[in-house]
């Protein structure tokens, strides 16, 4: 039989370096005490990197850069589930993270169904930001970020170079869910999906 250590372990190496979790994760696997006491000690060990109470990040290692830090939208993804609320990426961050723009936005803001909040990870701030329902609905669609991106550049700077470039390097999964963005879009934006999944 297989220890709740082992079963741990097992998980966090099947999520792969680079992912962040929180206790809850592991819910299936035995109490939150004693999987409280497990990450702990993995990160004691140097496993694990604890990022906040609850908030662990399994390192990624770069043969250059040493340890690299942790993505922060999988930080704010475990902060998410750890407080039972949803979250959606920013317009300007889902366009830097799709790689549309070389321009790093000043802060990594969230929206979120929650309350208003802001967290410091490490070196990292985070700001939740609450918003209205209707833009919420976004959060649950994994095409969510382009449909972000799409309204951080706007109807007047959306141009063929950008919507060729989504078309080149978004997973067909994405592309088959971009319809469903349609609703959160004015018309121009629903123009856009379109062109990018003809």
């Amino acid at each position: 039989m297989i220890s709740i250590i082992n079963k741990v372990i097992n998980r966090i190496n099947g999520y792969g370096r680079g992912s962040v979790f929180y206790s809850g994760d592991f819910s299936d696997h035995g109490t939150t005490k004693t999987i409280n006491r497990i990450l702990e000690r993995l990160a004691q060990k140097g496993k694990l990197i604890r990022l906040c109470p609850g908030i662990y990040y399994f390192p990624k290692k770069s043969p250059l850069l040493g340890t690299l830090s942790p993505r922060v939208d999988k930080i704010a993804a475990a902060i998410a589930r750890k407080n039972n609320m949803r979250i959606l990426i920013s317009e300007s961050l889902a366009a830097n993270f799709l790689g549309l723009t070389t321009q790093v936005p000043s802060k990594n803001i969230f929206l979120t169904d929650g309350k208003t909040r802001t967290v410091k990870v490490g070196k990292q701030t985070i700001y939740f930001k609450h918003a209205a329902p209707k833009i919420m609905g976004l959060s649950k669609r994994k095409s969510g970020i382009v449909a972000q991106a799409i309204k951080f550049f706007g109807k007047d700077n959306i141009n063929s170079s950008i919507i060729n470039k989504l078309k080149q390097k978004l997973p067909d999964a994405i592309k088959a869910d971009l319809p469903k963005c349609k609703p959160f879009l004015p018309d121009w934006g629903q123009t856009v999906i379109d062109k990018i999944i003809e």
